[in-house]
């Protein structure tokens, strides 16, 4: 009797075995790399909104410590009895510029592109880029003079500076202004007749990319607002159409 008439074929169900086994093995391996790819996309929209966030928060500080410092520093000047003594009524410039108190070295040196100092009737003294001109406010910043000095004497402290955004020479200036006022105590009177000092810091792309640098920020730079539609790490300067944005890691 030939038995290889009654054997049962078992290469070939080993065979279909092997490729349904195959089969689902690559199911599942397509299934694993799909949830892989899921899982790594929702990773990375997770760190690109940890980027965006922490983009914006950042910008938003090294602004926020600039204004800070600017008032700081203006409060050294403003709340200065010398100061209130040869600023206040005529302005001795001789004292201001040729001695070098309230001179070009506040360009030079601290980078402020403007300082004036006003009344409600005129400018009473302007350096632009450190240059002593016989000229008024209004002829460089955006904001009238009325306005700011309204905004320092309307406040019930006026020894504290205010800040705000403004457009000097066309492009977006942080402008920090505060009353000078004697620090010896002397009673003030009416508060709408001191004078009123404005440092003009004009956020120039040198200037920001030096404090991009310091706020580990890449190519932080100004935009129009108008091209910046749907950007959400924005930091807007109010008022000026610009807003501050930097580049993200993504």
């Amino acid at each position: 009797m030939d038995i290889s008439t009654y054997a049962t074929p078992i290469p070939s169900r080993q065979s279909a075995i092997t490729r349904r086994l195959a089969f689902a093995v690559g199911l599942l391996f397509i299934a694993g790399v799909i949830a892989a790819g899921g899982a790594l996309f929702t990773i990375a929209k997770h760190l690109d909104s940890e980027d965006v966030h922490e983009t914006k928060f950042y910008a938003a500080r090294a602004l926020d410590n600039r204004i800070t410092a600017s008032k700081n520093y203006i409060t050294s000047y403003a709340y200065w009895t010398t100061a209130f003594e040869h600023l206040s009524g005529d302005v001795d410039v001789g004292w201001a510029y040729t001695d070098q108190n309230m001179g070009k070295t506040l360009f030079t040196s601290d980078g402020y592109d403007g300082v004036f100092v006003l009344d409600r009737e005129r400018t009473k003294y302007a350096l632009v880029r450190g240059q002593l001109l016989q000229s008024d406010l209004s002829a460089y910043l955006q904001l009238p003079a009325t306005a700011l000095i309204d905004q320092v004497q309307s406040q019930a402290d006026l020894t504290k500076p205010i800040s705000t955004y403004s457009l000097f020479e066309g492009w977006p200036a942080l402008v920090t202004a505060s009353a000078i006022l004697p620090n010896d105590e002397r009673p003030m009177g009416d508060s709408r007749k001191t004078s009123v000092l404005v440092f003009v810091d004009k956020l120039t792309p040198t200037k920001l990319r030096q404090l991009g640098s310091a706020y580990s920020l890449t190519n932080l730079t100004l935009a129009l607002d108008e091209t910046l539609a749907g950007s959400v790490q924005k930091v807007p300067l109010d008022s000026t159409g610009y807003s501050m944005v930097a580049d993200l890691e993504r």
